[in-house]
């Protein structure tokens, strides 16, 4: 049903674009050119990937306790960010440096608040075990799926009503939908939206013509 009403989030910001033919078709045009043009710069990053491979370049490691220049988020505690923020944090530093103390000073580096108490607990033990112990914390606190599942619920219930012809705002609800229903599915509890009460808190988020089409 989620996805149902995803689907028509989506209709609704089609017949919206409808009514103004004339700028849809420029939009048209230039949406055209842009593709084309995405698709050269994609086809020359593939054959630079593919000459790099051919020549076997690969990157230098980083020295001891240097920290790669990759942009990590600060993580403050927000379920809905905790997957985006340990994803950069591997990639820049986690799966990158081998010294488990400069894992953890790092880790402290980039949390604030509630998560940075988290991980300062663990500077009074061993480095190795420290380190495990503050990603641990983390995942217990913030990267629990059904907590993030309950997280996403209650962000679709304070989400801001929908104006009519709002299309921006209906693609950003889209979207949302969209993770919210890959979050459940991931954390098997894809049923707690699809009840009746929940649904209809969702629906009321919709401009009134798309309420009257999901309810007809």
């Amino acid at each position: 049903m989620l996805h149902e009403l995803k689907v028509k989030v989506e209709k609704q910001e089609q017949t919206t674009s409808s009514t103004k033919t004339d700028t849809q078709s420029s939009k048209n045009d230039i949406i055209d050119i842009l593709a084309q043009n995405q698709a050269e710069c994609q086809k020359a990053i593939t054959e630079m990937a593919k000459s790099l491979t051919d020549q076997k370049i690969t990157p230098a490691p980083a020295p001891h306790g240097e920290v790669p220049h990759r942009q990590v988020p600060l993580f403050l505690g927000d379920l809905l960010a905790y997957a985006d923020f340990i994803r950069a944090f591997d990639n820049a530093v986690g799966d990158v440096l081998e010294n488990p103390q400069d894992k953890l000073d790092y880790l402290i580096q980039f949390t604030r608040g509630p998560a940075q108490d988290l991980v300062k607990g663990s500077v009074r033990l061993p480095s190795s075990r420290g380190y495990q112990k503050a990603r641990d914390q983390l995942v217990t606190y913030f990267g629990d799926e059904v907590f993030i599942a309950d997280a996403y619920i209650e962000k679709a219930f304070k989400w801001p009503q929908i104006k009519q012809n709002d299309s921006a705002a209906l693609r950003e609800y889209a979207s949302f939908l969209d993770s919210c229903i890959d979050k459940m599915t991931s954390a098997g509890n894809r049923d707690a939206f699809n009840n009746n009460p929940n649904i209809r808190i969702i629906i009321s988020k919709l401009p009134y013509t798309l309420r009257d089409k999901w309810q007809s």
